[in-house]
């Protein structure tokens, strides 16, 4: 599993493409699992791609099954162990008063700090360059 983290509209998801294109892989949509779309997900095409964990995450707090997100993630990756996850960070800035917005906030930092990790690569994305962490 590789790691791809960085702020809103920062470019994961077209850099993750570009480096699998020079790789000779050209990602194609069926292999991109949105995150805040899992129901959505076609199993018969494995995906290659997990984009906007953190939407995942999201919908799993304000539906109010938080518990839910580390087994869906567990399974999830022992079933795709070269899964690329591409995350937003939202942990900087203002600490929320919504109480459900501050859990989202945690459990997403929390969730990154386990991938991170376990990743075999990590990088963050700042304007379109990455930075390479781990």
């Amino acid at each position: 599993m590789e790691l791809v983290i960085g702020g809103c509209f920062q470019g994961k998801l077209a850099y993750v493409k570009e480096k699998l294109a020079e790789q000779g892989h050209i990602l194609q949509e069926a292999e991109i699992l949105e995150g805040g779309e899992m129901g959505a997900w076609n199993r018969e095409t494995p995906p290659r791609v997990l984009n906007a964990l953190h939407l995942l995450i999201r919908k799993y707090v304000m539906d109010g099954t938080p518990e839910e997100i580390s087994p869906l993630l567990e399974g999830l990756l022992a079933e795709h162990p070269d899964l690329i996850v591409i995350c937003d960070e939202v942990g900087c800035g203002i600490v929320p008063i919504d109480e459900r917005e501050r859990t989202y906030r945690e459990i997403v930092g929390r969730t990154l700090c386990g991938l991170a990790e376990r990743a075999k690569g990590m990088e963050r994305i700042t304007g379109g360059l990455p930075v390479k962490i781990k």
